[in-house]
C-alpha cells in the first residue's frame, strides 16, 4: 500500500493525469458560471427572489423522470429522430422564459418542468445537482449539512 504523499508525486509525474485534471478543473469552473448565470437570470430577470432555485430543482427532478419516456420513444421511432424531438422540445420550452413577465414563480416552475421531460442534457445537470443545491439552500435558510453529505456521497 502507498502512502497518500506517494500517490500525490505519482500523479503529479503522469502528464495526462495532470492533463484530464486541468481541463476537469475549467470545465467545472464553466458549469459553475453557467449555473451561476441561470440563477442570476431566475432571481434579478424574472424577479424570482429567493425562489430561484425552485424551478431548477423541478428541472433536474423531471429531467430524470422524463429519462423513461425517451427510451419509450427511441424504441418506437429511430433514436436519433427521438433525440432531434428532445432537443427541439427543450430548446421551445427554454425560448418561453424569454418572453415571461417578472415574478411568475409557477409558470417558471411548470415550464422548466417541461423542458426538464424533454431535457436533453441529462448528465450534465445530474452533475450539477450539488452545486445548484448548495448555491440555493443557504439563500432559502435551510442548513447544508444534508447537501455537503450528498456532495461527498456520504
Amino acid at each position: 500500500m502507498i502512502s497518500w504523499t506517494q500517490g500525490i508525486r505519482i500523479a503529479a509525474r503522469n502528464g495526462p493525469f495532470l492533463s484530464l485534471l486541468a481541463a476537469n478543473f475549467l470545465e467545472r469552473i464553466g458549469s459553475a458560471a453557467n449555473l451561476a448565470a441561470v440563477i442570476r437570470l431566475f432571481e434579478k430577470g424574472l424577479a424570482l427572489g429567493e425562489g430561484a432555485g425552485l424551478p431548477l430543482v423541478v428541472y433536474l427532478l423531471t429531467a430524470v423522470l422524463g429519462a423513461p419516456l425517451w427510451i419509450w420513444v427511441g424504441h418506437i421511432i429511430p433514436k436519433h429522430q427521438a433525440l432531434i424531438i428532445a432537443s427541439l422540445s427543450g430548446i421551445a420550452a427554454f425560448s418561453v422564459l424569454f418572453f415571461l413577465p417578472p415574478g411568475q414563480l409557477m409558470l417558471t416552475t411548470l415550464i422548466m418542468a417541461a423542458a426538464g421531460i424533454a431535457g436533453r442534457r441529462r448528465r450534465r445537470w445530474a452533475r450539477r445537482l450539488p452545486q445548484m443545491l448548495s448555491i440555493w439552500m443557504p439563500r432559502a435558510a435551510v442548513r447544508r449539512v444534508p447537501v455537503c453529505c450528498w456532495r461527498i456521497g456520504v
